[in-house]
């Protein structure tokens, strides 16, 4: 046993009689509550099988949390710039349908079934657009489908 020992593979521990909690060191009184440990008789305890206890899912629920504020942020922010501006009225409307058309016609069918489902066409200037102004204006609805139609400087 003294080899296994010095090799590392068995650890003196206690376990507390107060709240259970297993020692491996040599303390005198329990971290957690603070009970005297000199009752409890050491043991030799492989330290392979000891499984390591990970506190239930606080790690996760914490990076839950922040992954859900940030696509509600994100979803709130990109909802505001469709509420601060004006929708195109039925002859715009018309235009943009009749342009989508001729690009189905050419040839541009996943883009198409974007443009038609879940681009949000704009008459007015969303506050993005009023805050940066025109020069370096954002098209809010390219928003979640791409920055590749950003003005060209």
């Amino acid at each position: 046993m003294n080899e296994t020992r010095a090799a590392g593979a068995f650890e003196a521990t206690r376990i507390c009689a107060q709240c259970g909690l297993v020692i491996v060191s040599a303390r005198t009184a329990c971290p957690r509550c603070g009970a005297s440990l000199a009752d409890a008789p050491p043991r030799a305890v492989d330290r392979a099988s000891v499984v390591e206890r990970v506190p239930d899912g606080g790690v996760r629920r914490r990076l839950m949390w922040i992954a859900a504020v940030v696509v509600l942020s994100i979803f709130g922010w990109s909802r505001s710039l469709l509420l601060t501006s004006e929708p195109i009225d039925a002859d715009q409307r018309d235009a943009v349908m009749r342009a989508i058309a001729v690009l189905e016609h050419a040839g541009f069918s996943p883009e198409v079934v974007m443009l038609r489902h879940f681009a949000n066409y704009r008459a007015t200037d969303n506050w993005w657009n009023v805050y940066l102004g025109h020069q370096d204006a954002y098209a809010a609805t390219n928003f979640p489908l791409g920055s590749d139609c950003a003005p060209q400087p």
